[in-house]
């Protein structure tokens, strides 16, 4: 790689990363306005919920597609589909329609994220490498807090078509960027995408999401989500049968037995509860319990994309001062200390402590997860970066998505246990998450809503607090003596 133009391909990365973070985030304030023009509100989750699904099964294909084929053209692929869905996201008529662009627009977005950590962990050293990480966290900080704005503004401004449409230029300049920037060496050999396992992951994981958000509503005795529980094991045991016969498997079982590549998965998938539950529930707890407005509650969440690129950037010194272990111990260290502060939470909570907890969460994933990346990816060959990379990306989406549907059913089971099935006092529990409509609620009811909303949330956020010091005992395992090259 010799030729290639480090800055170009960085700049490149940056506009791919943006676009797929940024779109999590974007539609969310436009949903209104495109439900009200397209109509189908019981297929509203299915935006979102699609979204995640495809851009999460499809890591690891993408990861391995990476290894086996080059990173450049696997980019392209996946920047491509993503333009495409966004484009056809903007032509939908239907809300059927919409949730099937989202899932092109996803599958899509699959390709972006990891495959620009693996170019990232080609083009720079370890050390180089965690500066460079500290970047892309602050660009997916930006996305976050700029992506309900953006979508407020094109809604109020232009047309929702735009949120979609917008994607396209940018996304072309990043594939373009690419395409002329990156040069590499690929080995002529044959070559056997594992298409079947991709296949299974997606019904095991599809399945296992939906049983977790269905069993919320429904009850988790209840034999559709007994039998999607079903479904999703016997696809995993397909899937581990499927990983050892095929000559070039989408989920490597050597990477699992190594300790690093093992350690940063399992502590990916407990961090990752961290962060999507703090993405996913600080904001309520703010509103809800707290009574704050609702941009107090967007605030809340800021300091987390403070503290992340401090963290990561930071990492640098650390570990070349100190190596993997101890840098990610650190990390491990913010998290638990956050979750010290999350088992305080309730309704006389000052906003000061929740800010500052949601920094120490930003560090704490600034330090942690850029070590682990960067270990895991320098614990094997070039021809196994791509799959590691998709590897530790997957484990923490996947882990996220599973353990926010799981805290989202620790919330509704204890709504519905202290409130009662009466659509009346749920109704009014909404009311009281909405400062428009709070004063409308009976003051005999308000007392009741709070403190029930206070013992959900404070249960999730607890949930988030053991996630945390999860993550800090799998950190703990990280073998000993591991140097950090220049």
């Amino acid at each position: 790689m010799k030729h290639t133009r480090r800055g170009l391909v960085l700049a490149a990365a940056v506009v791919g990363t943006f676009l797929a973070s940024v779109d999590v985030t974007v539609v969310g304030t436009a949903m209104p306005t495109i439900v009200s023009q397209l109509g189908g509100l019981e297929l509203f989750p299915w935006v979102f919920s699609i979204y995640l699904l495809t851009s999460t099964v499809t890591v690891p294909l993408y990861g391995k597609g990476a290894d086996l084929f080059g990173r450049k053209p696997t980019y392209l692929l996946g920047v491509g589909l993503f333009v495409a869905g966004s484009v056809l996201c903007a032509t939908a008529s239907t809300m059927g329609q919409l949730v099937l662009w989202r899932a092109v627009q996803g599958i899509g977005a699959g390709g972006v994220i990891p495959i620009t950590l693996t170019i990232v962990g080609d083009l720079y050293p370890a050390a180089q490498r965690a500066r460079v990480q500290g970047l892309f966290s602050a660009v997916w900080a930006i996305s976050s807090i700029a992506g309900p704005a953006l979508g407020a503004f094109v809604v109020e401004h232009w047309a929702w078509q735009w949120i979609f449409l917008i994607n396209a230029p940018f996304g072309v300049l990043a594939a373009i960027l690419m395409l002329l920037a990156l040069h590499e060496n690929i080995e002529r050999h044959s070559r056997r995408l594992d298409l079947v396992g991709g296949a299974l992951l997606t019904v095991a994981t599809g399945s296992l999401m939906w049983a977790m958000l269905r069993g919320g509503d429904v009850g988790f005795d209840n034999p559709e989500v007994v039998g999607s529980f079903v479904v999703a094991l016997v696809s995993a045991v397909a899937l581990v049968f499927q990983e050892r016969r095929h000559p070039e498997p989408m989920l490597p079982p050597a990477l699992l037995t190594d300790r690093v590549v093992a350690v940063t998965c399992i502590a990916g998938v407990a961090m990752s509860g961290v962060i999507f539950g703090v993405s996913s529930y600080v904001p309520a707890f703010v509103q809800g319990p707290l009574g704050g407005s609702p941009t107090a509650a967007g605030t809340a969440i800021i300091p987390v994309g403070i503290g992340w690129p401090i963290g990561s950037n930071l990492t640098g010194w650390t570990l070349r001062r100190f190596g993997y272990r101890p840098s990610a111990i650190i990390g491990g260290c913010f998290l638990a200390l956050s979750a010290v502060c999350f088992f305080t939470f309730g309704l006389d909570t000052p906003r000061w402590l929740v800010l500052a907890t949601m920094l120490l969460v930003g560090l704490g994933m600034g330090f942690a997860t850029t070590t682990l990346l960067i270990a895991a990816q320098e614990s094997v060959s070039w021809q196994q970066r791509g799959a590691v990379t998709g590897l530790v990306q997957f484990s923490r989406t996947i882990g996220g998505a599973i353990m926010v549907a799981a805290m989202g059913a620790v919330l509704t089971t204890t709504l519905r246990h202290e409130l009662g099935s009466s659509p009346e006092l749920l109704d009014l529990a909404n009311a009281v998450m909405d400062p428009q409509r709070r004063n409308s609620v009976p003051a005999e009811s308000i007392s009741l809503i709070r403190d029930a909303l206070a013992l959900g949330l404070g249960r999730v956020l607890l949930g988030v607090g053991l996630c945390g010091v999860a993550g800090l005992l799998a950190i703990l395992a990280f073998p000993k003596g591991q140097k950090v090259g220049d």
